[in-house]
């Protein structure tokens, strides 16, 4: 038997994410590339983001399920994990149209420029795979 999974109906990086009084949300200014500088030593250049995710329960069998998001490097290290994984996700009712929104904080430290990849794992299968170019800014 196939097993079924929720829906993913956002995965995007974004700078923010603000959650109004009446439940809904905004991703604020989403990007897929970044220009970043490298500082002088002993300094590491950072690039901060915010991975935001929307899960419907849909057909799914379990209206309960483990959450975890891997960046990968261009070199398809692990170069990030989220900071309490797996976390464990549970939607409010049985109802297919059931809602979840999800966003992660991460503050990497890039060694290498290029392709990163932002997966959303769920129940340990990659579901989503969302882009981020970082693009070394050069000084000459």
């Amino acid at each position: 038997m196939e097993d079924s999974f929720p829906l993913v109906t956002a995965a995007l990086i974004c700078e923010r994410v603000l959650v109004e009084k009446d439940e809904v949300v905004s991703a604020i200014r989403v990007f897929d590339r970044v220009l970043y500088q490298v500082p002088l030593p002993p300094a590491q250049p950072v690039v901060a983001f915010v991975f935001f995710v929307a899960l419907k329960l849909g057909d799914a069998k379990q209206d309960a399920c483990t959450v975890r998001v891997i960046v990968r490097s261009p070199s398809g290290r692990e170069v990030e994990l989220t900071k309490d994984i797996p976390i464990e996700v549970q939607f409010p009712t049985k109802d297919p149209d059931a809602g979840v929104n999800l966003h992660f904080q991460f503050v990497l430290s890039p060694s290498e420029e290029g392709l990163y990849w932002a997966e959303l794992l769920i129940n340990n299968d990659v579901r989503a795979r969302t882009p981020l170019r970082l693009i070394q800014m050069r000084a000459d």
